[in-house]
């Protein structure tokens, strides 16, 4: 019985783990969990935002869109415009398990401040110079 327990008490754990939206900034090196933000300035006020999900047993979109927007308001102090934004889920390898996989979940997009000097098109013409427009999303199969 004790080991029931305490794998019930792991399980409502990794739940609660993994039902957070990822705060680690990556360029502080690799999460705990997996997941993170990354971000650069590409032009005054103009960001790119990278978030991942920690590795759960489910994908998490929800999560990392509500650290994306909660970091695209840090960096622009509030009221931004959302370009080119692109969402993957990923299924990672088994590293004990053929049964028990993880996933992660990532978002990349571009925060244009409401206090930059670029309009939406200036803003869309740099990532594209740049070569950092994400690719458009590919048809499912079928």
């Amino acid at each position: 019985m004790r080991v029931t327990s305490r794998l019930c008490d792991v399980v409502a754990l990794a739940a609660l783990l993994a039902g957070c939206s990822p705060c680690h900034d990556l360029k502080d090196g690799p999460g705990l969990l997996g997941g993170g933000f990354k971000d650069q300035e590409i032009s005054p006020g103009l960001f790119g935002i990278l978030v991942k999900s920690d590795a759960a047993l489910w994908t998490n979109r929800d999560a990392v869109r509500a650290t994306w927007s909660r970091r695209a308001h840090e960096l622009c102090g509030g009221d931004y415009v959302e370009l080119a934004s692109q969402e993957l889920d990923e299924t990672l390898k088994p590293i004990n398990s053929e049964v028990l996989r993880d996933h992660v979940s990532s978002r990349i997009a571009f925060a244009l401040c409401k206090s930059s000097k670029l309009s939406q098109q200036e803003a869309l013409d740099v990532i594209e110079r740049l070569g950092m427009l994400p690719p458009p999303p590919r048809a499912a199969p079928m």
